[in-house]
């Protein structure tokens, strides 16, 4: 039913969401045109970073939702804006710690879709073309959150098509 959507021209691409690498080999088995983005949660508490890495090497793009965690439902162990390691590269680099943290997606080639209602926070967060982070503070935000799941959507975990019951 999608690719009929590309065959009438009413979308140029087709993209899924939360999809697993079991559900990704799937779809590309079966399909005749290729979806081109795969969209799933990621942050630094939750890098994500087999199912992006095989996603990518499966010639998909990749987006991130929830790039900064979940911030207005953080705790303080939770909240990525506040985390030491954060602060301290956002300091270094005189960006805030949104900036870094969307930057540090921005250097894995993941897409950000930040969700904002305040006009000045969707300014700041575009704000990130204009530095790089260090391969040692990549390594820094690779491995100092939680890794776990903002996002475990447990309403659905009986389901067969589940893809959190997969290991990415």
């Amino acid at each position: 039913a999608v690719e009929k959507l590309v065959d009438d021209g009413l979308v140029r691409s087709i993209g899924v969401c939360n999809f697993s690498r079991r559900q990704i080999d799937r779809i590309l088995e079966k399909c005749r045109i290729r979806p081109a983005n795969l969209q799933v949660e990621i942050h630094a508490n939750f890098p994500n970073a087999k199912l992006v890495k095989y996603a990518q090497s499966k010639g998909l793009t990749v987006t991130a939702y929830r790039p900064l965690g979940r911030p207005d439902l953080a705790t303080e162990k939770t909240n990525l804006l506040l985390q030491p390691w954060v602060t301290a590269i956002a300091k270094k680099h005189n960006k805030t710690p949104a900036q870094v943290l969307l930057r540090w997606l921005l250097q894995r080639e993941i897409i950000v879709i930040p969700k904002s209602v305040t006009p000045a926070r969707i300014v700041e967060n575009s704000k990130i073309f204009d530095f790089t982070l260090t391969p040692d503070e990549m390594e820094i935000i690779n491995t100092s959150g939680l890794n776990e799941r903002g996002i475990p959507v447990e309403g659905m975990k009986l389901h067969p098509e589940y893809p959190f019951n997969d290991k990415f």
